[in-house]
């Protein structure tokens, strides 16, 4: 919740998501500290200075951000998301918002493997299996069994880790 700055992870459906709300807060901070407290970056990343105590973000942290979406565009998953948002009334699946925090959870576990780590409460995310049939009607651009995935394919997650991995070597912190 953006405007309360608060991250809700539900008693019966929070496990599994905390990586996923915890990259919104991240986006959500960053915003704010340009002035923009209900935005996003990743959906308007560029340097702005903030009206409130001339904070502002470091361009090379705009960057990392920029970094980030651009890297989506070198796999299909902006496409999938398109197709999912096909089914709805509202844009959901295909916002950067989205897109970003789903692969955020990608790149988690991506990153707990390498240290022969998995979490289920950081992240659980379903199979590209299980997207096969389901709900999901075999239409557009689809997942080896199918159906189309919101999350990215295990041949996409080497450009977005790299991008990643720039984002957090390129954040600072001060007192």
């Amino acid at each position: 919740e953006p405007g309360k700055v608060v991250i809700n992870l539900t008693r019966m459906s929070g496990a599994g998501s905390l990586a996923h709300e915890w990259f919104h807060a991240l986006d959500n901070y960053f915003s704010r500290m340009r002035g923009e407290s209900g935005e996003f970056l990743t959906e308007k990343p560029r340097t702005i200075m903030s009206v409130v105590e001339g904070e502002y973000i470091r361009p090379e942290m705009v960057e990392a951000f920029k970094g980030v979406v651009d890297a989506l565009s070198e796999t299909r998953i902006v496409e999938r998301s398109a197709q999912l948002d096909e089914r709805r009334t509202k844009k959901y699946w295909g916002t950067i918002r989205e897109i970003t925090a789903r692969v955020f959870e990608n790149y988690t576990i991506h990153k707990l493997a390498e240290n022969d780590i998995s979490n289920d409460f950081l992240v659980n995310i379903r199979s590209s299996a299980d997207f096969g049939e389901d709900i999901f009607t075999k239409t557009g651009i689809e997942t080896p069994e199918g159906g189309i995935y919101p999350y990215l394919l295990d041949e996409e997650i080497a450009v977005v880790a790299e991008a990643f991995d720039n984002f957090f070597k390129t954040v600072k912190t001060k007192q």
